[in-house]
C-alpha cells in the first residue's frame, strides 16, 4: 500500500519552493477547504459534475504536495463521478468521507511542516 504522505516529495518541493512554501501550503490548505465542502454539498444534490470538478481540483495540487492518499481518493471520486455514480452513489458518499479524514491529516501535517520551518 502507497503511503498517505510522500515525505520525498514534500521536502522536494520545500527545497523548490523556498520561501514561498508556507504560500503554497496556505492556499492549499484554505482551497482544500473549500474543495472538500464542495463536495459534501454536491454530494447531498447529487450533482455528479461538481463531484468530478471539485475532486479534479484537488486530486493535482494533493499530488504535487505529496499527499498520495488525499489525491488517490480525490481521483477515484472523480472517475465514479464521471460515471454518474452508476456503481451506485454509496461508494462515492464512502470516498468522499474518507477524503475528509485524509485531508484533515495531510493539512496537520503540513501545518506541522510550517512551524518546522519556524523553528
Amino acid at each position: 500500500m502507497k503511503e498517505a504522505i510522500d515525505q520525498e516529495a514534500v521536502a522536494d518541493m520545500k527545497a523548490l519552493m523556498k520561501g514561498k512554501f508556507r504560500e503554497l501550503v496556505s492556499r492549499y490548505c484554505a482551497n482544500g477547504e473549500e474543495y472538500i465542502a464542495k463536495l459534501k454539498a454536491a454530494l447531498t444534490a447529487e450533482d455528479f459534475d461538481a463531484l468530478a470538478s471539485n475532486a479534479h481540483a484537488l486530486k493535482s495540487p494533493s499530488a504535487l504536495l505529496g499527499l498520495c492518499r488525499v489525491s488517490s481518493l480525490a481521483e477515484e471520486i472523480e472517475v465514479l463521478a464521471k460515471n454518474k455514480g452508476a456503481d451506485g452513489l454509496e461508494d462515492i458518499q464512502r470516498l468522499v468521507g474518507d477524503l475528509g479524514g485524509a485531508y484533515g491529516e495531510a493539512s496537520r501535517f503540513l501545518t506541522e511542516e510550517l512551524e518546522s520551518l519556524e523553528g
